[in-house]
């Protein structure tokens, strides 16, 4: 389990979306995050918890604290006492009808093939994107599910800043 915190232009006054992303594939996480943080960026900041087994899927996503949870159900993987590591569509859409029982928290499920989708969207989930994996539709399911504020407006650069020295200093070498 890790947790990860991705602010982008952090102000007093941005609000902070509480993430669960359970998936046990590193690079789907990666992807996940950066596209979550897309979406967010200059809205929100972003903080990521992740779990890659489901039975944590389900303890954590009961608590009322998250703002959206994000799962991969092809990438989860059971708790270390079970034999068997495999875990079943059937048992992650048991966990999100039992999250969607205790928090009225957005649940999107990513990567699903075909045949997994009704299963998972009876048990309660919000978004199921199916393969192949499209960021663009993960985009468009979390501003679809998330309450987002208005972007905050970023200091222009002014003449003295680094920001501007850097972007000048960029365009000469470019020319040059």
């Amino acid at each position: 389990m890790a947790t990860v915190v991705l602010m982008p232009f952090q102000d007093n006054l941005m609000k902070t979306i509480n993430v669960l992303l359970a998936s046990a594939d590193r690079r789907t996480n990666n992807l996940i995050q950066t596209l979550v943080l897309d979406v967010c960026y200059n809205r929100a900041a972003v903080n990521c918890v992740q779990t890659g087994r489901v039975d944590e899927l389900l303890a954590r996503g009961s608590r009322a604290c998250f703002d959206l949870v994000i799962v991969g159900p092809g990438h989860l993987v059971a708790e270390p006492s079970r034999r068997s590591k495999v875990v079943s569509t059937a048992e992650v859409a048991q966990a999100v009808g039992t999250i969607k029982l205790h928090s009225p928290v957005p649940i999107i499920a990513v990567a699903v093939s075909a045949e997994d989708e009704f299963p998972l969207l009876q048990a309660g989930a919000d978004g199921v994107l199916g393969l192949p994996f499209s960021g663009d539709a993960l985009r468009a399911e979390v501003v679809r599910l998330l309450p987002l504020p208005p972007p905050v407006n970023e200091p222009q650069p002014g003449r003295g800043s680094l920001t501007a020295f850097l972007v000048r200093g960029l365009q000469l070498l470019k020319n040059a």
